[in-house]
């Protein structure tokens, strides 16, 4: 499994560099669907029943389901126990499924910008608290998400977990973003409820002096 984890990190990383394309990608996803056809019922009973539970979906309107299944995959292989809704997942589908699981993750899957608002009609928040939810991760304002209205609604009974995209910090060199960037947190961190999540990794272009200012800032 180890490899293959390796293997979808270098095609993703052909990928994002013009090298692969997407029927590459596809091609990548058969073929690790095939190792955990074969490999899956060999994993310890004890990790496939006891597993923590994770429900996945795609939203409504939306059939992709390319990098959920990656996804799946690898959280199978470290021993969660994944609850694959599939495709075109209507709102209140993930929300029954959260009651009749008792997952503690939640992960709704988008590609296409137009079913992005398929997820912001979705009254799911007040459900998530209701049946035990302490937390909300990530926080993307990429995705239309409005941390600080989020904040405003939510911020004493859940705790909010954001980070900083690639785009943010490959913008923090020009100043004017990087000072209107730095004033955002510290907004968010005046206030209960915040956590400002490390970057998932570096890439071409960030500004290493500007990350370690900015965590230095809300340490």
């Amino acid at each position: 499994m180890e490899q293959c984890r390796k293997g979808v990190e270098i095609v993703g990383q052909r990928y994002s560099e013009g090298i692969y394309y997407l029927s590459d990608l596809i091609m990548s996803e058969e073929i690790f669907r095939g190792v955990m056809e074969i490999v899956e019922p060999h994993f310890p009973q004890e990790i496939t029943e006891h597993g923590t539970k994770i429900i996945m979906g795609t939203i409504e309107g939306d059939i992709h389901d390319l990098g959920k299944n990656i996804v799946s995959y690898l959280l199978r292989s470290v021993g969660f126990k994944v609850i694959d809704l599939g495709v075109d997942v209507p709102p209140e589908r993930f929300v029954k499924a959260i009651k009749e699981t008792w997952a503690s993750i939640l992960g709704i899957c988008v590609l296409l910008t137009f079913c992005i608002g398929s997820i912001k009609k979705v009254v799911i928040i007040p459900d998530l608290i209701r049946i035990g939810f302490q937390g909300l991760h990530c926080i993307d304002r990429n995705s239309g998400m409005d941390v600080f209205k989020l904040q405003q609604a939510y911020g004493e009974k859940l705790c909010l977990w954001g980070t900083l995209g690639s785009d943010d910090l490959a913008r923090a060199a020009d100043p004017v973003y990087f000072n209107d960037l730095l004033e955002n947190i510290r907004l968010l961190n005046s206030r209960n409820g915040f956590i400002l999540g490390t970057n998932s990794g570096l890439f071409k272009g960030i500004d290493l002096g500007r990350l370690i200012e900015i965590y230095k800032s809300v340490g």
